[in-house]
């Protein structure tokens, strides 16, 4: 992996034209390695922040920089080349094999389309070991799981190389072990990363920095050991939330009511 990104959102906006605004100017930044988590209800804009990320989204107001580097001043590949996304969507069916699949990761990285990438072999094999895929390399998108189509899109993402890494609701489909050993990984990759996530828990324990949204507006953003608060979560969440703290554990736990 290259260094990680520094991240600069800055008063960045978004609503669809002539519609009311979805995501009211937001501010922030993600220095390197750092792990960033967007929490919020349904609606909040967690979505639609990340794709002003990731660039498939244009800011209405504001903008989007990585390393000081306005996203929309430069071409698609440059940053296809730095951030990475894996979505919720998955596809439903591709005519390639997984190792195929993970091979797209390396498109921005020829020169040409037909062109060659002299790193792309040990890179693929790398991130197909590291995901655990290897065994599944011949095998097509429709024969796996929910839980292995996540690993093999997150798979391509990392072939990226990027800096920067955006995942939306990335344990979704997975079991518990696999959620577990899916954000044990990105943790360790040591690059910049932007995810959204539902378990406030596990956001609470995976990020260093919580980001929190209720109506395209943010309620809070700071380091995870002090943001996260049950007065907070109740008035984001609309819930009664309690915090308790584990025994013989530094890390406390939510739990919550109507």
């Amino acid at each position: 992996m290259r260094m990680a990104a520094v991240l600069e959102v800055e008063e960045a906006g978004w609503n669809p034209p002539g519609l009311p605004t979805v995501l009211h100017p937001t501010s922030f930044a993600v220095g390197p390695g750092e792990r960033l988590a967007i929490v919020g209800p349904n609606g909040a804009g967690k979505t639609t922040l990340l794709r002003l990320i990731y660039r498939f989204l244009r800011p209405v107001s504001g903008r989007i920089l990585i390393d000081g580097t306005d996203i929309w001043s430069v071409g698609s590949g440059q940053v296809a080349r730095s951030i990475a996304a894996v979505l919720q969507e998955q596809p439903a069916e591709f005519a390639l094999t997984v190792t195929e699949i993970v091979a797209l990761g390396r498109v921005p990285f020829r020169r040409t389309i037909a062109g060659r990438d002299a790193a792309a072999g040990g890179v693929i094999d790398s991130v197909l070991h590291r995901l655990q895929l290897t065994r599944l390399g011949r095998r097509t998108l429709s024969t796996l799981s929910g839980g292995e189509r996540q690993r093999v899109m997150l798979a391509r993402a990392l072939a990226q190389e990027p800096k920067l890494l955006v995942l939306d609701e990335p344990t979704n489909h997975l079991d518990i072990r696999h959620q577990l050993e899916l954000l044990e990984c990105v943790r360790s990759l040591g690059v910049t990363v932007v995810c959204s996530l539902h378990d406030l828990n596990m956001a609470a324990d995976f990020a260093t920095k919580i980001l929190v949204l209720r109506g395209g507006r943010t309620l809070a953003f700071g380091d995870s050991s002090t943001v996260l608060n049950a007065d907070l979560i109740s008035r984001a969440f609309s819930v009664r939330a309690h915090r308790s703290q584990g025994v013989g554990s530094a890390q406390s736990h939510f739990t919550f009511q109507l």
